[in-house]
């Protein structure tokens, strides 16, 4: 009997697990119900069905791709990544292709022009959009324009977003005409098959409109107003963070939500007072049983700002002068105790709001909230002297070219000292020497070749930058007259430290050859300091540029994160000809910080499913290399803060609600981090970031 009633148990919790995990992810959704996603963060605790995935598709520069041969990335790094496709059709390109049912959520563009987009819809012959890529983000339908959705079609700093959903049941197909413009992003998600979805037919009824009115209204409001819930139980309190110590804000026990929670400041504290508060204390909360939080960060970073407090407000937190808002929404099965931790060595008073709400069906089914502080995962950045057991290859500060075979004229007669006339600033080699092709611009070609070496250490390691062209610009070896390991520069003129395993050839003669084959755009190569090691100076897949942010096994939902950036540098000698540094192929300093793109790599695929086109890109603004450097807030991304030239402190963060990145068995997110920790003389650019997630307990 007690057998037959523990059966049932079982099998009635696992009818209520699967049905809460199929509630979200089968079934009809209306036009409005995708509106709706917008703004729902109650759904990002559902776990995703296995049959839903998000991906982005962009105009990457598509000479980056993986050899599955060799297990390793190549042209990482390239950079021309304006007008990638996937195909041509005539005169148009196709930049989107999906089956449905699915979901377009987002379109981003950092130059919409007058060439058109033409969207198609299942399989049908006739676009049920047709008409300049600008329009798409100045006018709804036939409306009058500009676009009246301020809070769903935004320019950020350049950056044009679209965030009106286009659904798709059977098949969506994108094509660009000529001269739509330049850099685009489409991000989307594909649902079960089971779903029933409608079909974008180019118009709004009459309800699908009002709801994206009432969507826009709510998320015009984010910050100032919250969403309220029956039963909501609503506690305030004030409690001093006592130095070098933690301290209980609320244990809250049950199956519940946390729905919203305020912490607010006395106005009166000075600059440096506001300072240290927010980078000295903590934010924990832990979930159930656990053993570690879920969340811990510091409390300025989690809300969305740093060094300093500044005011903005993004759907999820933000800051209104003295107060930090969360939305985010927490469920618990059995509690959440929340801390605070004083790292710092002086007493803090808070307030503290906090709002809870029961629930109806158990959290069991729910995944867990996570926001986790760190400055970066897998980078390595070990840039050092040579240690005495490597075997110098080559570093050129005998200022010649002893020992390699000279073609062309591209390199000289000689290696040179760093920079070239009408050549943009090279940094980050070492000595005096370094190889640099572009003694000629980027007009000549030529190759050097060494003479044979052995190889008889694990690594060889080296220092690389310049252009990023596949077999063109870059460095190769070769064993047995056979390409063997191929490295190209990553579209700038700092040089990024590269390792080679070449444990598989070790005992063979090999022979290196620096190539300058390529006479268009960043058409010529710079290499330094040559060594075999028996330790690699950086990862030894071609993915050196990478910046792990979230590296994360099970099921959940990657939503977001805020980046801090402190990129600081001397001040150059030379006066630039217009604003701080100049600006394009003018500057006296190439200090960007965000060339980087975005990487998301999802239940262990080997290309990422989400490839970018640039950090401020990924965050929703463009071309912010180049000046005035404005700040701004939206619902879903914001910089509250960046140095007016540059030269300083940058707070960013991107919220990921409807886009949410759904991952079954591993999630694995990125930015190309451009810029070494320390970088230049004396300059230094470091990254930390909080990262915001949903994951099965």
């Amino acid at each position: 009997m007690k057998t037959s009633v523990w059966i049932r148990f079982i099998l009635a919790t696992f009818l209520l697990q699967w049905l809460a995990l199929s509630a979200f992810s089968q079934g009809a959704l209306s036009y409005v119900d995708l509106v709706n996603r917008l703004h729902d963060l109650e759904y990002l605790a559902t776990p995703p069905h296995k049959d839903e995935k998000s991906g982005s598709f962009s105009s990457y520069d598509r000479r980056s791709r993986y050899d599955a041969v060799t297990n390793t990335y190549e042209a990482w790094g390239a950079n021309g990544d304006g007008s990638g496709y996937i195909r041509k059709e005539g005169k148009d390109i196709v930049v989107f292709e999906q089956e449905g049912p699915g979901v377009i959520w987002r379109f981003w563009s950092a130059l919409a022009k007058e060439g058109h987009i033409k969207i198609y819809i299942d399989n049908q012959p006739v676009p049920v959009v047709d008409k300049p890529f600008r329009d798409l983000f100045e006018t709804v339908g036939n409306e009058v324009p500009p676009m009246n959705y301020p809070n769903l079609v935004m320019t950020l700093s350049r950056g044009r977003n679209h965030y009106l959903p286009i659904s798709y049941s059977k098949h969506c197909k994108i094509v660009l005409s000529e001269n739509w413009g330049a850099y685009y992003h489409i991000t989307y998600t594909s649902l079960p098959k089971s779903t029933t979805i409608p079909s974008f037919t180019g118009t709004y009824t009459k309800q699908e409109n009002f709801a994206l009115a009432q969507t826009d209204r709510t998320l015009g409001s984010r910050g100032y107003e919250r969403k309220h819930y029956d039963k909501e139980v609503v506690e305030t309190r004030q409690v001093k963070a006592t130095p070098n110590a933690e301290v209980l804000l609320r244990e809250v026990q049950g199956n519940k939500a946390i729905s919203y929670f305020k912490v607010n400041f006395d106005n009166f504290l000075t600059k440096q007072e506001k300072q240290s508060l927010i980078k000295n204390l903590w934010l924990s909360i832990t979930w159930d049983n656990d053993k570690t939080p879920s969340v811990l960060t510091p409390l300025g970073v989690f809300f969305g700002t740093a060094p300093e407090v500044y005011s903005y407000r993004s759907l999820p937190v933000g800051v209104i002068n003295t107060s930090f808002y969360s939305n985010w929404w927490m469920p618990f099965s059995k509690s959440a105790k929340i801390k605070l931790i004083n790292k710092g060595s002086v007493p803090y008073d808070i307030g503290f709001t906090l709002v809870t709400v029961p629930l109806s069906e158990s959290a069991d089914s729910l995944m867990r909230f996570h926001a986790i502080w760190h400055q970066g995962l897998n980078r390595q950045e070990q840039i050092s002297t040579i240690k005495p057991q490597d075997v110098l290859l080559a570093d050129f500060e005998k200022g010649n070219y002893s020992g390699w075979e000279v073609s062309g004229n591209a390199f000289g007669k000689n290696p040179v000292k760093g920079t070239l006339p009408n050549q943009s600033p090279v940094s980050d080699f070492k000595g005096s020497y370094l190889v640099n092709s572009y003694l000629n611009g980027d007009s000549s070609i030529g190759t050097l070749t060494s003479r044979k070496f052995s190889i008889n250490k694990r690594y060889i390691n080296f220092l690389i930058g310049g252009g990023s062209h596949l077999n063109k610009t870059g460095l190769q070896l070769l064993v047995d007259g056979k390409v063997v390991r191929t490295a190209t520069g990553m579209e700038s003129e700092q040089l990024f430290p590269v390792s080679w395993d070449v444990a598989e050839f070790k005992g063979k003669q090999a022979v290196l050859k620096i190539m300058d084959l390529e006479t268009g755009g960043y058409g010529h190569i710079l290499v330094d300091q040559i060594t075999l090691s028996d330790q690699n100076i950086a990862r030894t897949d071609g993915r050196a540029l990478d910046w792990t942010f979230l590296d994360v096994k099970g099921k959940g939902r990657f939503c977001g994160l805020t980046l801090h950036v402190e990129n600081t540098w001397e001040e150059p000698r030379q006066e630039s000809e217009t604003w701080w540094y100049g600006k394009w192929d003018k500057k006296t300093i190439d200090w960007w910080w965000g060339e980087g793109d975005e990487k998301f790599f999802v239940d262990g695929e080997k290309f990422p499913s989400t490839y970018g086109t640039g950090s401020e890109d990924y965050i929703g603004y463009a071309w912010s290399a180049e000046p005035p450097f404005p700040v701004f807030d939206s619902p879903f991304a914001s910089q509250p803060f960046t140095a007016l030239t540059g030269n300083g402190h940058t707070i960013v963060n991107r919220f990921h609600i409807a886009d949410n990145v759904p991952f079954q068995n591993s999630f694995e997110g990125n930015l190309e981090k451009y810029k070494l920790n320390n970088w230049g003389k004396n300059n230094r650019c470091l990254f930390d970031a909080v990262v915001y997630w949903y994951q099965m307990p």
